[in-house]
């Protein structure tokens, strides 16, 4: 399917023939027709309205294309570009790990450490350094850098939000923590301990 910039058509070459469609594409889309007797037919349709009904015209029979290629049409009908190849497209600037981050964290959650926190910035600058104390323990200003975006060494801080995160923050949210009324945190308590004890029987 190709669009010419100088004609009200666009050309579709279909098993070597050349098809014109209007430029604007209003009506034009893929229509899935159920088929008892085997697989449904794929149909390049047209609709437009007359008076006040409305009609149809087939275009061609896609029924015999991959589903790819009818995928790559549906791409183009609505405005977007098909790409036969992404390889020269698409450059992958940085990967982070993420599985063991996601599980850590995960886990804390479960438990209910989340709940004990109090609901701000540094609620989830506390929850992210216990997990990254899981994953991977360090200094307070090494588990900073690990959090923070450019120096990040897993997807924990991405996760929770948390943005550039510096030294002094981590032993802020520290003494916030420890002064934090203690209830919530004997109540967590109580829970792992009933847990552990129901999971040894």
């Amino acid at each position: 399917m190709a669009f010419c910039p100088f004609t009200r058509y666009i050309t579709v070459t279909y098993h070597g023939v050349v098809l014109p469609i209007t430029q604007d594409r209003n009506g034009l889309h893929i229509e899935t027709i159920p088929n008892k007797a085997g697989k449904p037919a794929i149909l390049l349709r047209q609709a437009w309205r007359d008076g006040s009904r409305i009609r149809k015209r087939t275009i061609a029979n896609l029924s015999k294309l991959s589903p790819e290629v009818v995928d790559g049409f549906r791409t183009v009908l609505k405005g977007g570009v098909a790409l036969a190849d992404l390889s020269g497209k698409l450059k992958v600037v940085r990967t982070l790990p993420h599985g063991h981050a996601a599980a850590a964290l995960g886990t804390a959650r479960r438990i209910g450490l989340e709940r004990i926190l109090h609901r701000s910035r540094k609620r989830y600058l506390a929850l992210a350094a216990i997990t990254a104390r899981i994953i991977a323990p360090d200094s307070k200003l090494a588990t900073a850098k690990r959090l923070s975006p450019e120096t990040a060494d897993s997807s924990l801080g991405s996760m929770l939000g948390l943005g550039q995160v510096c030294g002094n923050e981590m032993l802020d949210m520290l003494g916030e923590i420890l002064d934090q009324d203690k209830t919530g945190i004997r109540a967590l308590r109580q829970d792992c301990r009933r847990g552990f004890a129901f999971a040894g029987g």
